[in-house]
């Protein structure tokens, strides 16, 4: 068990769990043991579905899902709880060694800390974004089955984010409701109110992210269409200049009586001539045209 005494320097002991204004975290089954002076009963990591804290009674708790291993937390006057498998609330607890810091204060220092690595997260999903959207004009990808692949894992992870985003978001809004009934300091409460407004713009930036993934996969899609048209255009060309030709060999070369190449020695010289005539102006007239 970990305990850290709030009334006085921040640091880590050991013992029981009963002091005024302690700090405790708890593994799951330390929590099924059922610790001393627990007002309420927190659910375990791994029950935790999403983010989200609300009052019941005079007892705050909430409960955080990170990719990265979830946990639940408990404040009231006499105490804070947390419940963790990652080591992520230890570690945050862990910096404030030797801080003058209430367990309110600890409370703030634990949720703000959820936000950094995310702004990480969104701004590694963006440059993989912008790497597929050169990518999108690249011959390459054209040919290739994996591009549409790797374009919907991005936008997964990016709805899962702007999912957690406003998860976390309304979760802060809950908190800093919450904030003048459990007295927390003025300054505690502006954390909340700004971890609030920092969740709000990674909401916003993943929703533009999103946005701008669609627009990725219109410009493949419109790669693709560029693709297609210029080979049917090519076929087309090709088929109007080849057509009349097979017309007049077909007719030229058909059996019938006084055939010129039999009595003429310039028939086959001449059916050549004129063959390539009709493809030069064939040629001539799809270049005036603009068509090749």
């Amino acid at each position: 068990m970990l305990l850290y005494g709030t009334e006085g320097s921040f640091a880590r002991r050991e013992g029981a769990w009963a002091g005024h204004g302690d700090v405790g975290v708890f593994t799951a089954a330390e929590m099924e043991a059922g610790p001393g002076r627990m007002p309420v009963r927190l659910p375990l990591p791994v029950q935790v579905r999403y983010c989200r804290a609300g009052m019941e009674g005079e007892v705050l708790t909430g409960a955080v899902k990170r990719t990265a291993g979830s946990f639940s937390f408990a404040y009231w006057k006499d105490g804070l709880a947390f419940v963790d498998e990652s080591g992520f609330v230890a570690g945050v607890l862990d910096g404030l060694a030797g801080r003058q810091m209430t367990a309110g204060g600890a409370l703030c220092a634990v949720l703000a800390a959820l936000l950094p690595p995310e702004t990480g997260a969104v701004e590694a999903l963006e440059a993989r974004a912008e790497g597929l959207e050169t990518e999108a004009l690249a011959e390459a990808a054209l040919a290739s089955h994996r591009f549409g692949g790797k374009l919907l894992d991005v936008r997964k992870q990016a709805s899962a984010l702007g999912r957690y985003y406003a998860q976390l978001e309304d979760m802060f809004e809950d908190l800093g409701d919450a904030a003048q009934a459990l007295g927390l300091a003025h300054a505690e409460a502006r954390s909340l109110a700004l971890s609030g407004e920092r969740a709000h713009r990674l909401r916003e930036d993943a929703l533009s992210l999103r946005e701008y993934l669609l627009q990725i996969r219109e410009l493949y899609q419109a790669q693709i269409g560029i693709r297609q048209n210029e080979i049917m255009k090519s076929l087309t060309v090709v088929t109007t200049i080849f057509l009349p030709l097979s017309l007049l060999a077909g007719w030229y070369g058909m059996n019938f009586a006084g055939m010129p190449e039999l009595t003429w020695p310039w028939g086959y010289p001449l059916i050549i001539l004129v063959s390539l005539a009709i493809v030069a102006l064939c040629i001539w007239y799809f270049r005036r045209k603009k068509f090749l």
